[in-house]
């Protein structure tokens, strides 16, 4: 199993990057980026809905400015996971990757697609109950 916080990160963009690699008109960095920004944009979605909504009770805390700072924060985690990568040696990172899942690539697989199933479906179940005015607890 990969043990360190930084190599699952870079072990999840190799998958992405082998993936989008395969397309000809593509950018494979630019979309492993885009996608992994999209993951972590859904996941901040959901925090924000669990603190806001669920915890402090308060449904409009950060709603009148969420356009500005969203585009903020998308800026923000699209540069830096974008100078991450690109400075990266990504021979090294294929070459780590290779080997961590070297025996369980159909696990690693099945977790990746797991983790951007539960993180779609979560974020949509946090707006569901936000508009229907649901708490979880």
């Amino acid at each position: 199993m990969i043990q360190d916080g930084k190599m699952i990160y870079k072990s999840f963009f190799w998958f992405l990057y082998s993936y989008f690699k395969k397309g000809k008109e593509i950018d494979p960095l630019f979309s492993s980026v885009c996608a992994i920004v999209g993951l972590q944009v859904l996941n901040l979605i959901f925090l924000q809905g669990l603190f806001f909504f669920h915890l402090t009770n308060k449904r409009d805390l950060l709603f009148d400015k969420t356009p500005i700072l969203g585009f903020i924060i998308i800026t923000l985690l699209l540069a830096v996971n974008y100078f991450y990568f690109k400075s990266a040696n990504l021979k090294k990172i294929e070459n780590d990757y290779n080997t961590a899942i070297r025996n369980n690539r159909n696990t690693y697989k099945f977790i990746y697609f797991a983790y951007i199933i539960s993180s779609t479906i979560i974020v949509i179940l946090m707006l569901y109950s936000i508009k229907n005015n649901i708490k979880w607890f």
